[in-house]
Order: C-alpha cells, then structure tokens, then sequence
C-alpha cells in the first residue's frame, strides 16, 4: 500500500474508534438515568426515536422537609441518604 492508502485506513479506522467511544459514553450517561435497553435503542437509532403512546402509572410524593436535608448534604452524600 502506499502512504496515502495507508492514511486513508488510518484515519477510517480512526473515526470507527472515535465513534464506537462516544456510542458508548453516550450509553454509559444515560444508562445511570434510564434502562440499558433505552440507552441503547437511543444510541442504535442515532436518536431518530418516534413517539410512542404507553399506559403508565406515575407517583408524586412528597417528602417533607428534603429541600432542607439536600441543602445540607453534599450531591454525592445523597444518593445514599
């Protein structure tokens, strides 16, 4: 191969590594958010995701005086809390 084929390789190899690392960033970041399955379908469909209609049940509450425990917790001290 010459130089130029080689550069060519390199640099498609390159860019192949470059995006597999952010495919998996990406799935990393929203896998602490989400179910694994939605990050990766997230991350498959290039974030062309179509709307979906579900049947949910979602629960509010309320607990009384967090605002304040937070306020004296560190960020990292929360999540044990």
């Amino acid at each position: 191969m010459r130089d130029d084929e080689m550069d060519t390789l390199a640099n498609g190899f390159n860019l192949m590594i470059d995006n597999f690392r952010e495919q998996e960033f990406i799935k990393s970041t929203f896998g602490r958010y989400m179910p694994e399955q939605v990050a990766t379908a997230i991350t498959d469909s290039g974030g062309d995701l179509h709307r979906q209609s579900r049947l949910a049940t979602i629960l509010y509450t309320y607990i009384q005086r967090f605002t304040t425990i937070c306020k004296s917790l560190e960020p990292e001290d929360l999540g044990d809390w």
